[in-house]
């Protein structure tokens, strides 16, 4: 049986992904494994390795729930390096706590009937490319990342996407994009 590797997330506009590539450009030359442009999202949920059998009925669920969604906004503030807990680090654009987002990946997570504990707060992230660590250990002075990126998005559609790889690069496909009322 075939699988494909899915997440939910939302998509961003033309406008805002140029507008990250502008920001990010004096740092393109760092050890950093860039996501493509056309990959930039706010990642909702990774729902992991899917039958395509199970596609279609997973799209028509995400119809359901969108209808039944409002669409809101998240505020990004910056630009920065982040270490997670399990050690990866990575350059994201990070925003400010949003009830909405929290609201929003909840009632997905309810809806989809994934377990999950109690859920703090919700920061939107958009993740732009993996730091490549032995190559960031050889630099002699680690660069310091962190930039404003005062940028208010609308949250109009959620998205699936299909995950995957390009050359050296993250590649989304979105499948299919659900407009929320």
């Amino acid at each position: 049986m075939n699988k494909k590797k899915l997440l939910i997330g939302i998509d961003l506009d033309d406008f805002l992904k140029k507008s990250i590539q502008k920001n990010i450009r004096d740092y393109k030359d760092l050890p950093v494994r860039w996501h493509s442009m056309d990959s930039y999202h706010i990642p909702l949920i990774s729902l992991g390795w899917v039958p395509e059998d199970m596609i279609t009925e997973l799209i028509e669920s995400l119809n359901d729930f969108a209808m039944e969604m409002t669409e809101g906004y998240v505020e990004f503030v910056k630009i920065a390096f982040v270490e997670n807990k399990s050690g990866s680090k990575n350059i994201r654009i990070i925003g400010n706590a949003s009830e909405y987002m929290r609201d929003l990946y909840i009632d997905l997570m309810d809806f989809l009937d994934i377990r999950h504990g109690e859920i703090g707060k919700f920061s939107p992230v958009i993740n732009l490319g993996h730091v490549r660590a032995n190559a960031w250990n050889e630099l002699s002075l680690a660069p310091i990342i962190e930039k404003e990126f005062n940028v208010a998005y609308d949250i109009v559609t959620l998205t699936l996407f299909e995950d995957g790889r390009g050359e050296d690069k993250r590649i989304l496909n979105p499948i299919e994009t659900f407009d929320l009322i």
